[in-house]
Order: C-alpha cells, then sequence, then structure tokens
C-alpha cells in the first residue's frame, strides 16, 4: 500500500512544523523556569543583605547617640569633680547623670 497524499502530508506537518514548534516551546519553558529560580535567589541573597545593613545603621546610630549622652556627662566640670571625690556623693551622681 503506497500512503495516501493526506497521510504523507499529515506526517511531513509533523515533522517539519509541530516538532520544531514542541522543542521550541519545551526548551523556552526550561529557559524561563531557570530564570525565575536564579532571580529567587538573588532576591533572597539581597533581602538579606539589606536587613544586615538596616542592622548595622541602627547599632551604629545607636552607639552614636550613646556617645554624644556620654560626652555631655563627661564633660560637666561639676560631675567629674564630684565622680573624683575620695568618698563620691553616689545620689548626687545617680541623679545629674542620668538623661
Amino acid at each position: 500500500m503506497t500512503p495516501t497524499i493526506r497521510g504523507s502530508f499529515n506526517r511531513r506537518f509533523g515533522m517539519r512544523v509541530l516538532l520544531p514548534g514542541a522543542i521550541i516551546l519545551v526548551v523556552t519553558e526550561a529557559l524561563c523556569i531557570a530564570g525565575l529560580l536564579f532571580a529567587g535567589h538573588n532576591t533572597d541573597a539581597m533581602s538579606l543583605l539589606g536587613q544586615q545593613i538596616e542592622v548595622w545603621q541602627a547599632d551604629a546610630h545607636g552607639m552614636d547617640d550613646l556617645a554624644v549622652g556620654q560626652e555631655s556627662v563627661g564633660l560637666c566640670d561639676e560631675c567629674i569633680h564630684r565622680a573624683t571625690l575620695p568618698l563620691p556623693d553616689q545620689e548626687w551622681l545617680d541623679k545629674n547623670t542620668r538623661e
């Protein structure tokens, strides 16, 4: 039996059009999935880095505030004088060196 024109056309159409189209779709899908996974991984890493930077900045800001507060207490001549007495007045120091 010789193949009919219709059967021959269907086979050639499948091999020349449908098969390459299906391969292109599968490859495109695989590339999209790989790109999404890569982007997701990088997003997590960038988010973690951003959170670390925020913590470092908050810590540095707190340390700056502490240094400014201590400087204002340390520069008080009366505080230095009373703190260096042989028997410092703890009640006065506690009252005047707190914020």
